[in-house]
């Protein structure tokens, strides 16, 4: 069982994740301050503490989820499209940020881009969530 404080203890080692996912902090409007993006992540931040029940779903999701062999690269899947995966075959809508959580409290193997972006690349397999993408789902 995910708990509020394991939750808590991944926003600890992962400063810049959010409701969001990384880097964490909204881009727009153009021209904010460092406060205000400050503030907004905080708010962000917050927001992904309250979601523990996506970050649960997105959990049980994933550890059902076979996991690639090595490191995961730019050509792995995404946070955001196996999210997407996730909500066309269960129905349910999880954020970014959570679902990136639940990844993270799972130990799923991650690739973030040293440039940034909101969605890392994961560890997991996509052969069989492909067929179903074929088979009727579409992605966003």
């Amino acid at each position: 069982m995910i708990t509020p404080q394991a939750l808590a203890d991944i926003l600890t080692a992962h400063p810049t994740l959010s409701i969001l996912g990384y880097p964490g902090y909204r881009t727009e409007p153009r021209g904010m301050s460092n406060v205000e993006r400050e503030k907004s992540l905080h708010i962000d931040r917050l927001e992904l503490l309250s979601a523990l029940d996506q970050v649960r779903h997105a959990a049980t999701w994933l550890a059902a989820q076979p996991r690639t062999a090595g490191k995961p690269s730019t050509k792995s899947p995404t946070s955001y499209w196996l999210k997407h995966a996730m909500e066309q075959l269960t129905g349910v809508y999880v954020t970014n940020g959570a679902f990136i959580a639940a990844a993270l409290l799972l130990d799923v193997s991650m690739h973030l881009s040293p440039r940034g972006g909101l969605n890392p690349h994961l560890g997991i397999a996509t052969r069989e969530l492909k067929k179903a993408e074929r088979a009727g789902w579409r992605r966003p």
